[in-house]
């Protein structure tokens, strides 16, 4: 029998990056936990007396029987792996929560409203874009966006050519936004989803934990010219897909807290 355990509180997980949660718990515990096995023993005895025949020995006899039940449960460690590696950051004091002044490569938690974004977003984006060349183009030469009709032409044409990843925003009340991309197996449902339950609204009250990570914008790489077009299209990608103060990470682990206090539904 499982103990009774009493619960207050769940962590509903909306996403997980796997490997890099097991990694972790690797070198957190010295080895990657697979099962769980538990083994519960029943023993139970039986003892009979009597006597034997007055005509072969006068003597009594005792005798006793032994029965050993065994019982062997594996369980599936689960969450389990991602709530013993967040305990222990926490608990170790590596997880930062101001967000804005954590150094880059450290371990963030940020909590706010979360959106999600993926390739149907960009489709969408795309044609969009259609729409606003358009009707840049309607107007007369002179009153034109030449250098906006470039680049929307540039960007479009990269937009074609590349698979957009999953994304994310989270907004915090104080407007902070915390942004990073997704990898969509670690999703506990599609994005898809998202948009038709919230639209817009996004989800409130979930908790994000990831690395943080700040581009070294004072290096400056020796390129050719094609290397050079090539990292302007991304960087005009970048300033596409994400808010230019936000703040960059990659994710470990999304949660909301669920709580257990109800009331008892009535039997019928």
């Amino acid at each position: 029998m499982v103990d009774d355990v009493q619960v207050d509180e769940f962590y509903d997980f909306l996403y997980r990056d796997a490997n890099r949660l097991a990694s972790y718990y690797a070198q957190i515990f010295s080895g990657r936990l697979a099962s769980i096995e538990h083994t519960d023993s029943d023993k139970s005895g039986k003892e009979r007396t009597g006597k034997v025949n007055a005509q072969v020995a006068g003597a009594d006899f005792k005798s006793s029987a032994e029965t050993q039940n065994t019982e062997k449960r594996t369980i599936d460690p689960h969450d389990m792996i991602a709530s013993d590696v967040l305990t222990y950051l926490r608990e170790h004091g590596f997880i930062h929560s101001d967000a804005a002044e954590a150094p880059s490569g450290s371990i963030i938690i940020a909590q706010g409203t979360l959106a999600l974004i993926d390739s149907t977003i960009a489709e969408l984006a795309g044609t969009a874009f259609d729409n606003l060349l358009a009707a840049e183009l309607t107007k007369p030469i002179k009153q034109r966006d030449n250098l906006g009709i470039q680049n929307m032409k540039m960007i479009k044409n990269f937009m074609s050519k590349i698979s957009f990843p999953s994304a994310f925003v989270l907004q915090s009340e104080a407007g902070l936004q915390t942004v990073g991309t997704l990898k969509e197996v670690g999703l506990e449902e599609t994005i898809s989803s998202s948009y038709f339950k919230h639209g817009g609204s996004g989800l409130a009250d979930i908790f994000v934990v990831g690395i943080k990570e700040v581009g070294a914008r004072d290096f400056t790489f020796a390129l050719t010219d094609f290397m050079a077009a090539g990292l302007s299209l991304a960087e005009q990608l970048n300033i596409l897909l994400f808010p230019p103060n936000s703040i960059r990470i990659t994710p470990l682990a999304m949660f909301r807290r669920l709580s257990l206090q109800g009331s008892l539904i009535p039997a019928s």
